[in-house]
């Protein structure tokens, strides 16, 4: 997910190596015939991979594993660092959940759908009042029964790019969806959802309209979502490892386990089996360096699997997923990047001059990134089993795109460590100096913000302080909570919550600070 786009909370309810291997593969897939800048040598050399370690140890990323499509059409793989608390080494097959680096998929498969229409070997119907299915569609023609924003004009006038290109006005409301969710659940509670923005006014990041998108493919197509890709794009490409299972990424074998960003601690993978396919389109797909590089090759080829020839994605579709479509930031983040602007699935902006489009992804303990430049032929994919790496993974792109380029090293390290609001270093977050309750004499007391709250669109949250007296308040205070963030939870100005959701378990107000999710079950961002 984009890190330096995220969402606000200002309502209660709303706010809601180890040993580097790598290799180039003799007999890759030949890919397109770029002319710029062939790759002789290995790219992964021992200059690199220095620069790789010392940049991993410097954020705490436990592992880290690399794919590389050269202009030349071969392929480099790296693994750094572990993959399990036992040791177990990173390599080119360890599995790793990629976070909103799936968006692409779901895009892609979109495309996919209306490339069937209009061939005829759709196997489903559109409703009576539609003849065709395109971009422009209207995604009310497409859920006549179940679709409804607060925005009328939203609700009548939304297309299938308005909804890829977070265009809607509405902000994340990641902590809207329940564990177990329906997607088609999803569908209709966007009408209880507040937008932020009028529509189209502004581009926000919103992942629920990626489970949109979901369903609109099982509803049109004879299976769900997730057998769609399978299918369409996972067994076309050989893409073999890859799933949107636990269960199957564990029976493959080599998944990677995952760490807390700030203190390297264990998590578990937060996703059941219920959970699977509302959490597909936006974030779902588990996958390999290996694989994302034959996903890669074929996103370079411009929709063409370069292993037979046939095509995955048609020219048509391709180009208009990965053109801009809406501007994400006005003006550039730093002197070598361009504007932002957003494709379906995919982020566009340049780097040193270089056209660049990529994503990155973050889920609970996994951050990824992928980078394509389609002028030079070039693919790199990185992924970490830590949570929040994306300061790791950002400089490690860049060194292989400068390198491979003959560009200047720009120092991301440096400007990560000066500029990251995201505390990238690695460090815990300072505990927050909370005011005293007798140093605020002039403000109400926390406690009397303390109750049962109920919006349509998050359903009930019980905020607890510490002079509660209910047994599920206590519970919290005493079980959940206990010696989990130190002496600012006991503060008799913080406010402490259990909020059951996809993305969080608990979280807890501190007057001064605003809402913090710790991570008994960690938010996504």
């Amino acid at each position: 997910m984009f890190p330096d786009l995220v969402a606000s909370s200002s309502l209660i309810l709303s706010s809601l190596s180890s040993l580097f291997r790598w290799q180039a593969l003799d007999v890759a897939y030949p890919g397109p015939n770029f002319i710029s800048n062939p790759v002789a040598a290995p790219i992964l050399g021992p200059e690199i991979t220095t620069f790789i370690e010392e940049v991993r140890e410097k954020w705490k990323a436990p592992g880290v594993t690399i794919a590389i499509v050269r202009p030349d059409g071969l392929e480099e793989y790296g693994g750094f660092g572990k993959s399990t608390e036992d040791g177990d080494e990173v390599d080119p097959d360890t599995l790793f959940s990629i976070g909103s680096c799936s968006k692409a998929f779901a895009s892609a498969s979109i495309g996919i759908l209306i490339d069937d229409f209009a061939q005829g070997r759709n196997k489903t119907s559109l409703p009576p009042n539609l003849n065709k299915l395109d971009w422009t569609t209207k995604v009310a023609d497409l859920f006549p029964d179940d679709w409804l924003l607060q925005d009328k004009w939203a609700t009548e006038s939304a297309t299938l790019i308005d909804i890829l290109t977070h265009l809607s006005g509405l902000p994340r409301h990641d902590m809207s969806y329940l564990r177990g969710d329906a997607p088609l659940a999803n569908v209709r509670r966007l009408r209880h959802l507040a937008p932020t923005y009028g529509f189209r006014e502004k581009w926000q990041y919103n992942n629920i309209m990626y489970i949109v998108a979901s369903d609109i493919i099982t509803r049109y197509s004879t299976v769900n979502y997730t057998s769609f890709v399978e299918e369409r794009i996972f067994k076309p490409l050989n893409m073999s490892r890859s799933s949107f299972s636990e269960y199957e990424a564990i029976t493959k074998g080599n998944f990677s386990q995952s760490w807390d960003g700030f203190t390297n601690r264990r998590i578990p993978y937060s996703f059941s089996a219920e959970d699977r396919e509302v959490i597909a389109g936006p974030g779902g797909v588990i996958s390999s360096a290996k694989d994302m590089a034959k996903w890669m090759q074929m996103l370079l080829n411009e929709g063409k699997n370069t292993a037979t020839n046939a095509t995955i994605i048609s020219h048509s579709s391709f180009t208009t997923i990965t053109g801009a479509h809406s501007i994400a930031t006005s003006h550039p983040q730093w002197p070598d990047t361009s504007v932002t602007t957003y494709g379906l699935g995919w982020i566009l902006d340049s780097y040193q001059g270089h056209n660049r489009v990529w994503h990155n992804g973050g889920l609970p303990g996994f951050s990824t990134l992928l980078h394509l430049y389609p002028d030079d032929g070039l693919g790199i994919f990185l992924s970490s089993n830590g949570n929040d790496k994306h300061a790791v993974l950002t400089a490690i792109a860049a060194r292989i795109a400068e390198d491979v380029f003959g560009l200047s090293h720009i120092p991301w390290v440096n400007r990560y460590l000066a500029s990251s609001t995201k505390n990238s270093t690695g460090s815990p977050p300072p505990t927050p100096e909370l005011p005293s309750a007798n140093n605020n004499s002039t403000s109400p007391s926390i406690s009397q913000f303390e109750g049962t709250y109920y919006s349509a669109g998050y359903g009930n949250v019980t905020l607890c302080s510490q002079v509660s007296s209910s047994d599920e308040c206590r519970k919290l205070y005493e079980e959940d909570f206990r010696g989990l963030l130190g002496p600012e939870l006991h503060s008799d100005q913080t406010l402490l919550a259990s909020y059951e959701r996809m993305w969080c378990s608990h979280f807890y107000f501190a007057r001064g600070t605003g809402l913090q999710c710790p991570s008994l079950s960690p938010c996504a961002t």
